[in-house]
């Protein structure tokens, strides 16, 4: 003969409607149907304080007499108690997708709430429509709202794979962004240097570049850095004619008398401040 118990049902950690749900599952299962019987393994699976509850429902009967229905009907009223239609419908057309909450939990919770609110025919498009409103992504939104015609179902459908792609999506960017960092430095290291034509160095300028501060010198004063300087010191790194030959520059007078002097630092284009060479010719 075989022996049958149901598993314990705890009102402080269960929940009784999911409970109950598992009894009938058993008994649909197990091919127990007598009522008394029924009830028996179920009084017998009760924690101490719900078996208390239970009688003082009853009172002054006795559970052991009642029949299967009987005693579910009194712990759901219990356990499971009416709840207001109208505070439920609030809370269920204000229940929206949570930060963070996958959009299975939160269909879940949503159906968990339309319970109470007594929609009848009506659920599946209230359903619908919550999860079309609630979801948090725009983008998911959008595709929902793109489909004429949606049904409860294929609003599921769609949300829930819509939401996996875009977690998957996340998940391959970030997982590529460290390799894009190397392949961007790598890139970084064998850059050509626009005017010796040379890899891998950069810096600042230098001394004999041309451009930078001041533009053209001007007459008369000093030549800008990297500018054409006429009178006064040559530019940095620019064409000076009269007085000092700019640094990096060509100088027309002054040094070497009525001829050409020539008083260079630094030829060319630098980069970084060095590469000082200084040389004077005399005609």
């Amino acid at each position: 003969m075989a022996h049958h118990q149901l598993p314990e049902y705890d009102d402080q950690s269960d929940n009784w409607k999911a409970y109950i749900t598992k009894v009938e599952a058993y008994f649909e299962t197990t091919g127990i149907s007598d009522s008394g019987k029924k009830r028996a393994l179920l009084v017998a699976a009760l924690s101490t304080r719900t078996v208390q509850v239970l009688s003082a429902q009853v009172a002054p009967r006795k559970p052991n007499p009642l029949t299967y229905e009987e005693a579910v009907k009194v712990l759901d009223a219990y356990f499971d108690p009416k709840r207001h239609e109208i505070t439920e419908s609030y809370r269920f057309f204000n229940r929206c997708q949570l930060e963070g909450e996958p959009i299975q939990q939160f269909i879940v919770e949503v159906r968990r709430i339309a319970d109470g609110c007594n929609f009848g025919d009506m659920l599946d498009r209230m359903l619908r429509d919550r999860i079309v409103c609630g979801v948090r992504s725009s983008a998911i939104q959008k595709q929902l709202l793109a489909k004429t015609d949606l049904t409860l179902k294929e609003a599921e459908t769609i949300a829930i794979s819509a939401e996996a792609a875009e977690n998957n999506t996340k998940k391959m960017s970030s997982d590529n962004e460290p390799v894009l960092k190397v392949n961007a430095q790598a890139d970084e290291l064998v850059s050509v240097c626009g005017r010796c034509g040379r890899y891998g160095h950069g810096g600042y300028g230098g001394y004999g570049g041309y451009g930078g501060y001041g533009g053209y010198g001007g007459y008369g004063g000093y030549g800008g850095y990297g500018g054409y300087g006429h009178g006064g010191y040559g530019g940095y790194g620019g064409y000076g004619h009269g007085g000092y030959g700019g640094y990096g520059g060509y100088g027309h007078g002054s040094y070497g008398g009525y001829g050409h002097g020539y008083k260079v630092i630094s030829y060319g284009h630098g980069h970084g401040y060095h590469d000082f060479h200084f040389s004077a010719v005399s005609e």
